[in-house]
């Protein structure tokens, strides 16, 4: 069975308001979510670190994570959240210190 023009052109439509929204989607979750994959890595080495020097071991950390703030913008947007084993409950947030990206500092805790 053949199909009519008019069936053609909405299966046409709908295939290209699909695939541009497909796009869309994973630009903005690329862009808005997940943000530079080379800054998060930069700043998570520079974090790990830091906690070596602070004496932790790699095995001390419970979970380590990068947070991307979109909406926060600027130079800085991203953090790093690490929890210890020997206290799950608390959530330490690490940041740049200023815009050279030469040191890390603390910027808060939190409860997990």
């Amino acid at each position: 069975m053949l199909l009519s023009r008019k069936w053609k052109r909405l299966v046409f439509i709908g295939l290209l308001i699909f695939s541009l929204g497909s796009a869309g989607y994973l630009y903005y979750e690329k862009t808005v979510m997940v943000g530079d994959v080379r800054e998060r890595e930069h700043l998570l080495s520079a974090v790990s670190m830091k906690i070596a020097k602070e004496g932790h071991e790699m095995e001390d950390v419970k979970k380590i994570g990068v947070q991307y703030n979109y909406f926060k913008g600027g130079v800085l947007p991203y953090e790093v959240y690490v929890v210890f084993k020997k206290d799950p409950s608390v959530v330490y947030y690490y940041s740049w210190k200023d815009r050279s990206k030469t040191d890390v500092v603390l910027i808060g805790q939190g409860v997990d």
